[in-house]
């Protein structure tokens, strides 16, 4: 446990210390990117991206993207699992992805991106954007429950008023770093989980505690359904951050001032499918929907006309899985 712990923590010192550098990763980019189109759909703007020469900015995952990946990525493995007897810990693919422009934004982005999973790899794992580590890796020997706790870190989410029109005015939120924990604790089928980070690089500052509770079924060998249920709370820095409109930021943009307070952010739902192309190939489908409530809903950024409290996203991918 100590040797784990010494690992983790000269790991993270260094991705502190090198933030910038690891988070200029080309496909966490989405500022500038070309080539860039937008065209409308009714009275919504979708807006596709492909990813080649990007140049370092804001992340490509939102919060509930994220969320969905690792829910994705659990199953995914598991699915693998099933049908090959061995447990694959790395995941290698590509998907699309289709998310909000922002939080609370009503235009829809479309993105190519590499899908790569690591799961329990010397304790390790990466589900899109998350590293995290296995501190606590126990369960019951009739296999009724496990636990699994441990630290992660991530980058955070930031914003940039050149990403939309809607945004002009409220100037930019930096990308930082999320550094946090996470707890898993699954009885019988059904996994409870808790992620909690703090801002610790001069991004928004603020923290965020996400909940989620779900569960796997399989429909047949080939195809397993994956349904969670999810809640997020967030800090005053948070939320001011991202749905707060200062006095100053009224005179530049089309908003009114707004103070936006700590408290829970949205709740939503997510689903997966997983189907097993072969023993090695996976195809996997998923969308979640997160409704925003308390001050994001009441945000002015969120009751504009370029905003909406319901925020879904989808994805689609297909990976092959390796043992390493």
């Amino acid at each position: 446990m100590q040797t784990r712990v010494a690992l983790f923590a000269a790991w993270l010192e260094q991705a502190r210390r090198h933030s910038v550098r690891l988070l200029s990763i080309d496909w966490f980019s989405r500022r500038p990117i070309s080539p860039r189109r937008e065209f409308p759909l009714g009275q919504h703007r979708i807006r596709v991206i492909m990813l080649n020469a990007a140049k370092p900015g804001t992340p490509l995952l939102s919060p509930a993207a994220i969320a969905i990946a690792a829910l994705v990525a659990t199953s995914s493995v598991a699915q693998a699992q099933d049908r090959r007897g061995t447990q694959p810990n790395l995941l290698l693919g590509i998907g699309a992805m289709a998310a909000p422009v922002y939080e609370g934004s009503d235009d829809t982005e479309i993105s190519a991106l590499p899908l790569v999973i690591v799961n329990d790899l010397y304790g390790l794992n990466f589900q899109p954007v998350k590293l995290s580590y296995n501190l606590l890796d126990t369960q019951a020997a009739n296999g009724a429950w496990s636990l699994r706790a441990g630290p992660s870190v991530a980058p955070s989410t930031a914003r940039d008023q050149d990403d939309d029109g809607d945004l002009r005015g409220l100037g930019d939120v930096d990308i930082g770093v999320m550094a946090g924990g996470f707890v898993d604790a699954r009885l019988g089928p059904v996994t409870l989980g808790i992620d909690a980070a703090q801002e610790v690089a001069d991004g928004h500052e603020g923290a965020v505690v996400g909940l989620s509770l779900g569960t796997r079924m399989r429909l047949n060998d080939k195809l397993s359904f994956t349904p969670a249920v999810s809640a997020t709370w967030a800090s005053d820095d948070y939320m001011q951050s991202f749905f707060g409109v200062t006095t100053a930021q009224a005179v530049t943009s089309n908003y009114t001032a707004f103070d936006a307070n700590a408290g829970f952010k949205d709740v939503g739902a997510q689903a997966a499918l997983q189907y097993g192309l072969s023993d090695k190939w996976s195809l996997t489908w998923s969308v979640s929907y997160a409704r925003l409530i308390g001050d994001a809903a009441d945000s002015p950024i969120v009751r504009g006309p370029g905003g909406t409290r319901d925020q879904i996203t989808g994805r689609i991918g297909v990976a092959r899985g390796f043992a390493l």
